[in-house]
Parts: C-alpha cells; sequence; structure tokens
C-alpha cells in the first residue's frame, strides 16, 4: 500500500495476510516436471483498506488461487530451460468487496458514492519463460 512519489506519503499499516498453501512437485520424465500449488488468501486486518477506499465492512476472504506449471530441460543441464504456466484466481469476498460496485469518492461536489462496472469473473495469468546460458 505504498503511494507514488508524487501522489503522497506512504502508508505503512498494510492489511497483511494470511496464506494457506498446498503443492507438488512432480518429475515426470528427466526432463520434464510439473508442479502444482493450491493457495488460500485472506486478508488479517482490513481496517487499512476501509480507510484507503473509503468503504465500510470490507470482509477478509481474498480468494483461492490455483496453479500449474512446467519445466522442460531438453539437454538435461540448466543450459536450456523452459518454463511455461499458468493460474485461476477465484476471487472471494473481500476482493469483490475492494471492488465493488458502489463506493465513496471525493468529487467536484464532495464526498459521493460512485458506481463501478467491476464484473467478478476469475482472474487469468499465464506465463512463459526461456532461459539461455553458456
Amino acid at each position: 500500500m505504498r503511494s507514488s512519489k508524487i501522489q503522497g506519503q506512504p502508508n505503512y499499516v498494510n492489511p497483511g495476510l494470511f496464506l494457506l498453501n498446498a503443492g507438488a512437485d512432480i518429475e515426470l520424465t528427466q526432463k520434464l516436471r510439473a508442479s502444482v500449488n493450491v493457495n488460500f488468501l485472506r486478508f488479517h486486518h482490513t481496517e487499512s483498506l476501509s480507510l484507503l477506499l473509503f468503504q465500510r465492512d470490507i470482509r477478509n476472504d481474498i480468494g483461492i488461487d490455483t496453479s500449474l506449471g512446467f519445466r522442460y530441460r531438453p539437454f538435461l543441464n540448466e543450459n536450456v530451460v523452459i518454463a511455461l504456466g499458468g493460474a485461476v484466481l477465484t476471487a472471494g469476498n473481500g476482493l469483490k468487496d475492494v471492488y465493488a460496485a458502489e463506493k465513496l469518492a471525493f468529487t467536484a461536489n464532495g464526498l459521493e458514492t460512485v458506481k463501478s462496472s467491476f464484473s467478478y469473473g476469475p482472474l487469468y495469468s499465464t506465463f512463459l519463460s526461456l532461459t539461455f546460458a553458456y
């Protein structure tokens, strides 16, 4: 919850995070390894978020993050490594509260309720990494 140097002072009171993880690395072949992870994410204290976003009653549940990745070493060494994978975050009630349909905001007329058009579908992320070393 740090602001930029232009926008103001940093906030050193953050909501904190509880992370519960279950995962496994599976060696499919000598060249190919799979990694599977499931994370449950939860805010510890949401008072700083409520103050920052001008919202009351932000719940603690962030959501569940599931990911799958593969690491391929075609020459059985670290000279060439190809890694790819993806993750899905299923939003919990706390994350939905942060992107709520209505929130208080400062406008030209003062403090008003503003409506947002955020939709609450799963959030996806993918990656591809190529490493070449000699």
